[in-house]
Parts: C-alpha cells; structure tokens; sequence
C-alpha cells in the first residue's frame, strides 16, 4: 500500500446546496461542524449511491499517548459501543497524518482501544502519533441508518424473493446482494444475517437497484445530512475493483481526487495497462482510462468521442464510482475544497 499525500490546494465553495454554520474546532470539546444537505433521486433500474458527509463529532480533544493499538486522550470521551462503530479521525497535526481514520473498538476512561483489523481503517499503527494531535469521534453511518431515509418507499413483497424486492448491492471481490423484509435488509447470502448495523464507510458507496419487477418502481427523492468535513480527506484504494465516493458534499473529477499521477498509466492508451474509473451510466458502466502520453498521465473516455475527462466532475456530491486498481495500492490524501 502506498501512501501520497498532497498539500492543500483552493477549490470552489460549496453551492448553494449547503447549509453552512461553522465554528472553530478546539481540543476537548465536541465541536460543530459546518453542515449540509444534498439530494439524490433513485430511479428504475441501478443507481450509484455515495454518501460524502461525515457525523457530527461525539468527540474532540487532544492525544496524550499512542501505542500501536490504542490513544490515551486528554479527556474521556463518552462512547455507546454496544449501538455505534466509532471511528478516530485526524483533523490536526504536526505529523503527515491529517484525515487518517482507524475504528474504535472499545474505550475506558481515556484510553481508546482500536479495532487495527477494520477493512476501511487507512492505517492499521497509530503509535506514531505526536502529542500535539487532535483527533474526532466520530460514528459510521450505517445501512438501517440510510434505509430510515428511503422511510416506506422500499418495494419488496416480503417473501425474501430477489425477483420481487428492490436490492442493495455492496462490491466485495463480487457483488453481494442485500434484501429487505419487513422493514430490514438482510444479507442474500451467507449466513442470511441482519444488516442493519452495516458501515457505509467514509469514501465508498454501493448500488442500489429500484427493481422494476417489484412493486411501483417510483422515484424516490432521498435527502444526505450531515458535517461536512473541515479537515482533508484520505482516500483508501485496494488493489482491485471498489466503489469510491467523495468526502465532501461537492462534485469531484479525477484530479479533485488526485487519481492523475498516483494511478497506473498506460503509454498505449490500452485499457489493461491502466488503472480504470467506471462510471454508471444508461443502464451500463463506461470505461475511463488513464493514458501517460509522455509528459502527463490524463483521464480519457474508452468510448463515444474518447474525450478527456481529467478535470470532469465525473462524481457527483450522492454518487460513486467503480474504480480498478491493477497492482498498486494507494493511501491519497484528498485536499479539503474550500
């Protein structure tokens, strides 16, 4: 795995969309963030959902001790862990650490124990963390979470048939289908569990699919809320395919999220020697493909009029996209847009 970060850079503001009221973040306090909203419709057939907010901080306050696994905080942070997956993010320091994530696994007084193993954690080692930074508390938003915003609009005839319900679908190696019945998505595969608890990790997203088959396959208008984050973003790429959102409420191209000189190229504009970005679009993905042509790596459509597309919000603020890591993992370290 490869870590890139990158100083920050001046973006546009964010549009009118947001709601901002911002307040200056402090140690040991649990701040405010500015925050916001944005609206996404989800139509027949599958739509790329992302979520680019963040929750409001539970906590705020400086680190006292880092070992490999756990931070000694200034103060006791007051954590449900028995209903929340909590997670550390960096939001200052003296240390290239800014935006780096890691899960909490269980807490006593002002020691935070860390879940090192988590898949979506950026870093598995916190002991390199100096004693000047501050970190947030902050909790996962989860699948129950975002079912609670599509309120009765789900269609499914609650006989756990993939035929006659509307689906989730999360890429891990393969697509893995979730149902929902009587009001609760379960896993369509497995151990058939309960997924209500599930984490819509911070930078990722899934499809969901409004099947046609099920029900009245009428839009539904789905509103994000949340913090908007005030500190840069760092990004996690496995090697592989992966869906990738934003981590912030505003459209990002390819070099908003710095997949330009951090990705694979290919010198013969040659799909399998390239890194991809897949879009959703008209019922298929669309190929993109980084093309090094001598003096700069750019984004091109592998398709149509093959346009460039480096500098093309290609991600939209409640969107996701595919992307293909050949054989580099990558740690990137988004800078904050505004």
């Amino acid at each position: 795995m490869i870590h890139m970060k990158n100083p920050l850079k001046t973006l546009a503001l964010l549009s009118g969309a947001a709601l901002l009221a911002s307040s200056n973040l402090t140690a040991e306090t649990v701040s405010t963030n500015p925050v916001g909203y944005v609206t996404t419709t989800i139509t027949s057939g599958y739509n790329p959902i992302g979520t680019s907010f963040a929750k409001a901080p539970t906590f705020s306050g400086g680190v006292v001790e880092a070992t490999s696994g756990s931070l000694t905080l200034s103060s006791s942070p007051t954590l449900d862990v028995a209903s929340n997956t909590y997670y550390v993010e960096v939001i200052e320091s003296t240390a290239d650490i800014v935006g780096e994530r890691i899960d909490v696994a269980s807490v006593a007084g002002s020691v935070l124990t860390l879940d090192v193993n988590a898949p979506h954690n950026t870093l598995d080692d916190v002991s390199s963390f100096p004693s000047d930074t501050v970190v947030a508390i902050r909790s996962h938003f989860t699948l129950g979470e975002f079912n609670d915003l599509l309120g009765d609009s789900v269609n499914s005839d609650d006989t756990f048939n993939s035929a006659t319900s509307d689906q989730i679908l999360f890429f891990d190696g393969s697509f893995k289908t979730y149902l929902e019945y009587a009001g609760v998505w379960y896993e369509n595969f497995g151990d058939f569990s309960v997924a209500t608890g599930k984490v819509l990790a911070p930078g990722s997203g899934f499809f969901y699919y409004r099947n046609p088959g099920a029900g009245t396959p009428s839009d539904i208008e789905v509103v994000f809320t949340g913090a908007v984050r005030m500190n840069n973003f760092v990004q996690k790429l496995e090697v592989g395919y992966q869906f990738v959102s934003g981590g912030y409420p505003v459209a990002s191209s390819p070099t908003d999220l710095q997949l330009n000189d951090n990705l694979e190229a290919s010198a013969g504009f040659v799909p399998d020697e390239s890194d991809l970005i897949l879009t959703w679009s008209d019922g298929s993905f669309r190929t993109h493909l980084l093309y090094d042509d001598g003096s700069s790596s750019k984004w091109y459509e592998n398709f149509g009029s093959f346009n460039e597309v480096t500098g093309t919000n290609l991600i939209s603020p409640a969107s996701a996209v595919l992307v293909l890591i050949r054989n580099n993992g990558q740690v990137l370290e988004i800078p904050r847009p505004f």
